[in-house]
C-alpha cells in the first residue's frame, strides 16, 4: 500500500513543499524569491548566485541544486535564460565547489517533474560513525556497606549506514548501531579472618532477609563479617534498523521504517564470610534481556553554514513492542534459596536527539562532529529486579516500567558514490 501511485505522487509532493520551506529560510540571502529585471545595484557575495526560484509553467519551486549530486543547477531551463548569475557557479545551499551536474542540464516540469526530482542517476552512499556515548543512571549502586560502584563511563560504539537513492526523492537505507559495553566492578577485601582460628572480617551487606513465612537463609551476607566482596555492573545496546527514505535537495529527509533493539544488563554480587565456617560463599545475580521490535520515523534537517559547511539536525522516535525476561538468581553457601525466572511485554519507545556540524571535503566525502542524546522508555534493568530485603517471591514478576538514557559525542564521515 505505501507503493501505490497516489501515495508516491503524495511524497512526491509533499517533500518538495517541505524542502522549499526550509530551502527559503535557510538560503534567503543567496536567492531572489521571483523573476527580476533588472540585476543592476544587487550585490553578491563570493559564491552566491540568483536563480529562479518559482516554475511558470507549474507553479511548483524549482530547486536550487540536485538532491542526489549535491550540485548547483546551472544553465538549466528551469534556472531561466539569463537568470544565473555568480562569480564560480555555486549556490548557498549546495555543497560547494562543484560543476553543474550534465543530467540535471535538462531538468524541469518534463514528465510531470519538476526540478530535478524523479530525473537524476540512482547513487548509494556509506556512512561510518564513531560514537562515544555514556548510559546514565543507577549510580551509586551497591549492596555492600562498605563501597559503592562509580558511574558509568563513556564508552566507544559504533553505527553504520549504507544507503541507496532510486532517484532524487526516494531511496532506502540499512543502518547498524552497537558494540557498546558499559562495565562497572569494584571489590574489598578485609585479611582478618583468611584462616579459620583468626578473628573474623568486618565487611557487612545490606542484604536481610523477609519475615516468616517468607523467610530465607541470609547468613552469609548479614553476619558483618564478610573477608571479601565484589560487584559488577554491565550493560550491552545494539540495534538494526531499515528505513525508506524521501529526500528534498538535501536540505530535509524524512524516514520511516522498522527496527530492533537489543539491550541487556547483568549485575553480580559475591562474598566470602568466615563468621560460620571457613570460606562460606553467598552469590546475587540479576539478569535481564531487552528485545524491542517496532516501527520509527525520522528527520535530517540542514542549515548552511557556508559553502562547504553544513549545521545538521538529527531526530528519530520510535514505538516498540519489548520482549523482557528476567532470572534471579541468590545463593547462601551451597544451597540456592532462590531462583526465579519470568517473561514479559510492553510497549517501549524510543527518542534519538542530536546536532552536527558537516564539513563537506570534495565531491563525494564529507566528514561531521556532534552530541546525541538517546532515550529508552519502559525497558528493564538488571537492579530494578531486587531489592535488599531476600525472599522466595524476589525476582518472579519481571519490572520493565524502568528508563534509560544515553548521550555522547558522535564523529563520521559519508561517501557518495
Amino acid at each position: 500500500m505505501l507503493n501505490a501511485p497516489w501515495t508516491k505522487r503524495l511524497r512526491r509532493f509533499v517533500i518538495p513543499v517541505i524542502a522549499a520551506a526550509s530551502c527559503s529560510l535557510s538560503v534567503a540571502h543567496a536567492q531572489v524569491v521571483a523573476e527580476v529585471d533588472d540585476l543592476d545595484g544587487i550585490e553578491l557575495a563570493p559564491g552566491e548566485q540568483i536563480i529562479k526560484s518559482v516554475d511558470g509553467a507549474s507553479g511548483l519551486p524549482v530547486p536550487m541544486f540536485d538532491a542526489q549530486t549535491n550540485q548547483p543547477i546551472v544553465g538549466s531551463g528551469a534556472a531561466g535564460p539569463g537568470r544565473g548569475h555568480g562569480h564560480d557557479g555555486h549556490v548557498h545551499g549546495g555543497h560547494g565547489g562543484h560543476v553543474a551536474h550534465p543530467g540535471c542540464n535538462s531538468c524541469g516540469g518534463t514528465g510531470g517533474n519538476f526540478g530535478c526530482f524523479g530525473g537524476c542517476e540512482p547513487g548509494c552512499y556509506f556512512r561510518a560513525e564513531g560514537l562515544f556515548m555514556r548510559r546514565t543512571g543507577d549510580e551509586r549502586l551497591t549492596l555492600s556497606q562498605a563501597f559503592t560502584l562509580d558511574e558509568f563511563d563513556h564508552e566507544w560504539g559504533t553505527r553504520l549506514t549504507y544507503g541507496q537513492t532510486i532517484d532524487c526523492v526516494d531511496g532506502f537505507e540499512a543502518t547498524y548501531t552497537g558494540g557498546f559495553r558499559w562495565d562497572l566492578s569494584g571489590q574489598r577485601g578485609n585479611p582478618a579472618g583468611a584462616a579459620p582460628g583468626d578473628p573474623p572480617g568486618t565487611l557487612g551487606t545490606l542484604i536481610t532477609s523477609a519475615l516468616a513465612p517468607n523467610q530465607v537463609n541470609v547468613d552469609v551476607f548479614d553476619t558483618g563479617n564478610n573477608v571479601f566482596q565484589r560487584q559488577t555492573y554491565n550493560a550491552q545496546y545494539d540495534s538494526f534498523e531499515l528505513n525508506r527514505t524521501s529526500s528534498g535537495w538535501d536540505v530535509v529527509r524524512l524516514l520511516y521504517g522498522i527496527r530492533y533493539i537489543d539491550y541487556s544488563e547483568d549485575y553480580r554480587f559475591s562474598v566470602i564470610d568466615n563468621a560460620t565456617g571457613p570460606n562460606q560463599i553467598g552469590f546475587l545475580a540479576s539478569d535481564v534481556d531487552n528485545d524491542l521490535i517496532g516501527g520509527q520515523v525520522g528527520i535530517d534537517m540542514g542549515y548552511p553554514l557556508g559553502q562547504r559547511l553544513w549545521s545538521m539536525l538529527r531526530a528519530r522516535g520510535g514505538v516498540f513492542v519489548n520482549l523482557t525476561d528476567s532470572t534471579f538468581q541468590f545463593n547462601n553457601d551451597s544451597t540456592t534459596e532462590v531462583f526465579n525466572f519470568d517473561e514479559d511485554s510492553t510497549i517501549a519507545g524510543l527518542i534519538e536527539f542530536g546536532g552536527t556540524l558537516r564539513y563537506q571535503i570534495g565531491e563525494r566525502l564529507s566528514v561531521s562532529g556532534g552530541y546525541e542524546l538517546w532515550y529508552l522508555a519502559n525497558v528493564a534493568t538488571a537492579p530494578g529486579q531486587f531489592t535488599s530485603v531476600m525472599s522466595p517471591l524476589v525476582g518472579s514478576a519481571v519490572d520493565d516500567s524502568d528508563d534509560v538514557f544515553m548521550h555522547g559525542a558522535v564523529f563520521g564521515a559519508e561517501l557518495n558514490f
